[in-house]
């Protein structure tokens, strides 16, 4: 998984889930990591950017959770394509700028 990444602010998000869901053993992050997933700071940066990123996505029938919007925000900063769902099959994407 070349170039993958996911911000500090989406593991929390990732493992509370995981965890949720009783499939948390405490080795997620490692195994994320062991294929060559970075884990990146979220950063004052992207939290302006965070804001940006909701008052473009602010349109009727359209809403990107505050996790999407971190995730977009960091995807931005570092220049990599983002994917992520909260739900099946309701994705939220960015390309690369």
């Amino acid at each position: 998984m070349e170039h993958a990444a996911i911000s500090t602010v989406n593991l929390a998000e990732v493992l509370y889930r995981a965890d949720e869901g009783r499939r948390g053993d405490g080795t997620l992050q490692r195994d994320l990591e062991a294929l060559g997933v970075q884990v990146a700071p979220f950063l004052d940066e992207d939290a302006r950017l965070l804001v940006e990123v909701r008052r473009t996505a602010r349109r009727p029938g359209a809403h990107l959770s505050l996790a999407e919007c971190c995730c977009i925000a960091t995807g931005l900063r570092l220049g990599l394509p983002v994917v992520g769902a909260d739900q099946v099959g309701t994705p939220c994407g960015r390309g690369s700028r």
